[in-house]
């Protein structure tokens, strides 16, 4: 775990974890949540005036004695579920903007699914041997244009720390596909510092 960058003169030359410091790197990409990131170096040392409000995302697996499912994954319509992902026995159901199902308890939640599952799929309780439930209050960031217009770019202050993460300004909400763009956007401006 890292616990501390240690900065001179607007570069990082260690990154401290609680085992270890590591000084052997010509650049660090730090690739944590804005929550996290602002716990090893103060936000105001960045420049960053971004305070950022969560979404939550519950995803819900199953292991189930028989794989009914034809496809990889569905999507779902006029339902409290939104996605459902197949892997041989274990699916995988993804409920988003879930602030409103974190208080409810475990067993809750399952039985909402499968009452669900079986309004969709003809699945029941019985036909599930395993299944874990995972909140996360923290999966998205709530989108708004000040927010988009707050969101800081991959090259910071510190001359060789750059940003990646769905929250810096990649252009694209808080998705997988904007986590992916920034760490390419991070890559190519070291690059690019490389070359010159």
């Amino acid at each position: 775990t890292v616990k501390e960058l240690t900065i001179e003169n607007q570069e990082i030359v260690a990154v401290i974890s609680d085992t270890n410091s590591h000084t052997d790197f010509d650049y660090v990409i730090s690739a944590l949540p804005l929550y996290a990131l602002e716990k090893i170096i103060p936000l105001k040392t960045l420049e960053i005036n971004l305070i950022l409000q969560y979404s939550t995302i519950l995803n819900i697996h199953l292991w189930i004695n028989e794989n009914k499912f034809r496809e990889k994954f569905y999507g779902f319509f006029d339902s409290q579920l939104h996605w459902i992902f197949v892997k041989e026995n274990h699916i995988n159901i993804v409920i988003s903007n879930a602030d409103h199902m974190v208080e409810k308890s475990k067993e809750d939640i399952f039985n909402l699914v499968m009452n669900e599952l079986e309004n969709f799929i003809s699945i029941s309780a019985d036909e599930v041997h395993h299944y874990k439930i995972i909140k996360e209050k923290r999966a998205t960031f709530i989108p708004s244009i000040e927010i988009s217009n707050q969101r800081p770019n991959s090259n910071t202050i510190i001359k060789n720390l750059f940003l990646a993460g769905d929250w810096i300004n990649t252009g694209l909400p808080s998705t997988i596909e904007s986590a992916a763009k920034s760490g390419r956007i991070a890559a190519n401006l070291i690059l690019n510092e490389m070359s010159n």
